[in-house]
């Protein structure tokens, strides 16, 4: 009897259960009426092609989390780790070789999976919705990304090889180290260099609502050396503002749709939600918080790679550290779910207090029209069930910002 197998199984099958349970409870909500603090969002009519937006979504998350977990299981029980790992051990001797040409395929087969729901929920979907996309840039998206996977990829998983086999025990630290300290660099020159660089959907705001924003922001002590226009991307844009930059030099950022949609009252109110998240310091808590969640990852992989019991689950293979791997990333999805839960809780307490920074300003009715304007253009769901708002949610419910604004 392969013990590791049957509790990686256990642990999969338990993860899929709660996942489908919670969608199945968040679909049920979508019968229930308008809210009350919610009318006038919708006509009747566009109400009820939001929650049919969001029935069909949620159905098409269910098949794909459904269609991942048979393939885990194809994987597992049909031979195909076993078969991938002895093909590529018969062409190379090197370890390292060996592992990444592991993943490429592994890999390859998951994305493939999340390529076609992707493609369907675009073209199919947000098609029949209204929303712009465009297949070309899907498959543009796909394309570029999985070679930044594999070459960013590459790169950790031989740095991971490398410490383990030299530190051994202390290797989780030192990968600690070196991934935090590229994720804070990551989060200090994206909105500064990257994005400049690779994203061409960003242009200056000109004009009044410029002139009334870098007032506003003045009074608030802050220095602004540019407001941008980010065009309106494959997804709808949730985000309508947002404050980023470090020490001196701040960059304000909006949705194009959000200036479409808002008069400039309302943009001010979500500005001085955003201002709030700046003054209280959200982010670099947020930033601790995903450092302490990657230490405690880190922590877990090295004990996935020191049991080799766990790596005995697929059969008879050599232990390798791919294969610890492996079993880390399958385990991983379970726990991602409480961490997740963990985490948006955190997230949904700063926008309660950023939203009560909007209050205090006196926008509280502005920010309440803007919020409404928002989530009718973006079909949001009006009456998500709390235990999905739980596990999901990094926002409180639309009903639930409006009670606590107007009260």
């Amino acid at each position: 009897m392969n013990t590791a197998l049957i509790g990686i199984t256990a642990v999969l099958s338990i993860d899929i259960v709660l996942r489908t349970f919670l969608i199945y409870l968040n679909i049920s909500w979508l019968k229930k009426p308008m809210p009350e603090e919610l009318t006038g969002v919708y006509s009747y009519e566009a109400y009820r092609n939001s929650q049919e937006y969001q029935h069909s979504t949620l159905q098409l998350l269910l098949i794909y989390q459904l269609a991942v977990f048979v393939l885990v299981m194809v994987m597992i029980y049909g031979g195909v780790i076993q078969g991938v790992d002895q093909f590529f051990r018969s062409f190379f001797a090197s370890e390292y070789v060996l592992g990444v040409a592991f993943f490429i395929v592994i890999g390859f087969l998951f994305q493939l999976v999340r390529f076609v729901f992707e493609m369907y929920q675009q073209l199919v979907i947000n098609k029949r919705f209204g929303f712009n996309k465009t297949g070309v840039q899907v498959l543009k998206e796909f394309f570029v990304k999985g070679l930044l996977a594999l070459f960013f990829g590459s790169l950790a998983y031989w740095f991971l090889m490398f410490s383990f086999n030299w530190l051994g025990a202390q290797f989780w630290i030192a990968s600690w180290v070196l991934f935090g300290g590229v994720y804070l660099l990551y989060n200090f020159i994206n909105q500064r260099i990257i994005a400049n660089i690779f994203n061409r959907n960003y242009e200056p705001l000109l004009g009044e609502l410029r002139d009334e924003i870098l007032l506003r922001l003045k009074k608030y002590g802050i220095s602004a050396t540019a407001i941008i226009v980010r065009k309106n991307t494959l997804s709808q844009d949730i985000q309508p503002a947002s404050i980023v930059g470090w020490g001196s030099g701040f960059r304000v950022i909006l949705s194009e749709s959000a200036i479409k949609l808002l008069d400039i009252k309302e943009v001010m109110a979500v500005i001085a939600h955003e201002v709030t998240h700046k003054k209280r310091n959200h982010l670099p808590e947020l930033l601790f918080s995903n450092l302490l969640q990657l230490g405690l990852l880190l922590l877990l992989l090295w004990f996935s790679l020191s049991q080799v019991f766990l790596q005995q689950a697929f059969g008879e293979l050599p232990n390798s550290m791919h294969l610890g791997l492996l079993v880390f990333v399958l385990l991983f999805s379970p726990l991602a779910l409480f961490i997740n839960a963990l985490l948006n809780s955190i997230s949904r307490y700063f926008e309660r207090q950023a939203d009560l920074g909007a209050k205090r300003a006196g926008l509280a009715d502005e920010l309440v029209s803007a919020i409404r304007k928002l989530a009718a253009e973006n079909l949001d769901n009006l009456t998500p069930h709390p235990a999905y708002v739980v596990f999901y949610y990094s926002h409180p419910g639309l009903a639930e910002r409006i009670k606590y604004l107007k009260a």
